[in-house]
């Protein structure tokens, strides 16, 4: 009877032992991050299902100028980096290595103006400042757009800080510009066939930015 007992006191705390540890080695569940990069300063929600899979939520925004010239037009640039993604992460290491896929609604926008000081040539022509007046156009992607990427997250089997890191392409496709001018000549179709062939100069020197470098770091925090 005695050692009938010892052997079910004995069952019970490996039980016991065993539960803790995986309890140990599962993620906590929840967990919320800071970032910043090429797709600005964000914030993360991070759901942890199981010890393999992570499903995450993010919101990223940031404002940065620049100028951009082009045959000797200087284009004041804004670019506005805003993306809202939805991502699953799988990790298929017993650490915090993982392989990132999902998509992100697209908001990525660069804004351009420029006031010409002396004679410009747009397209084919040479016009006068007075002529061509103000040039504003804008750059612009598509809404929805896939992403793939590798990372990294630590402290997941864990309540408290972290480290989060991310390395990917966000595939925005072909970038879409336009380019209008208010000058009194900008319904002048000879005007509006060299504007069309500047604004399709533009476009074909940043045409590399369809495929958008994703590189970010920041931290997590475990609840």
């Amino acid at each position: 009877m005695r050692i009938r007992s010892l052997t079910l006191i004995a069952a019970l705390v490996t039980a016991g032992l065993g539960s803790t540890a995986q309890a140990q080695d599962a993620p906590p569940g929840f967990a919320l991050g800071l970032t910043a990069g090429t797709t600005g300063i964000g914030i993360n929600v991070i759901f942890e299902p199981t010890k393999y899979l992570n499903l995450r939520m993010g919101a990223e925004y940031f404002t940065i100028s620049h100028e951009i010239s082009t045959d000797g037009v200087t284009y004041n640039g804004t670019f506005n980096p805003e993306s809202y993604a939805l991502l699953a992460d799988l990790y298929p290491f017993d650490n915090g290595l993982r392989v990132t896929a999902g998509g992100m609604v697209n908001r990525n926008q660069v804004s351009l103006g420029a006031t010409p000081s002396g004679p410009t040539q747009i397209g084919n022509a040479t016009y006068t400042p007075a002529q061509i007046g103000r040039l504003d156009g804008a750059i612009t992607f598509r809404d929805l757009a896939p992403y793939a990427g590798i990372g990294y997250t630590s402290g997941r089997a864990r309540r408290g800080w972290g480290f989060i890191s991310d390395v990917g392409v966000m595939f925005s496709g072909p970038p879409r510009v336009s380019l209008v001018a208010s000058g009194p000549i900008s319904n002048v179709q000879s005007f509006v066939d060299d504007l069309e062939r500047e604004r399709a100069e533009v476009q074909d020197k940043i045409k590399i930015v369809k495929y958008y470098p994703v590189i970010k770091f920041g931290l997590v925090y475990h609840f």
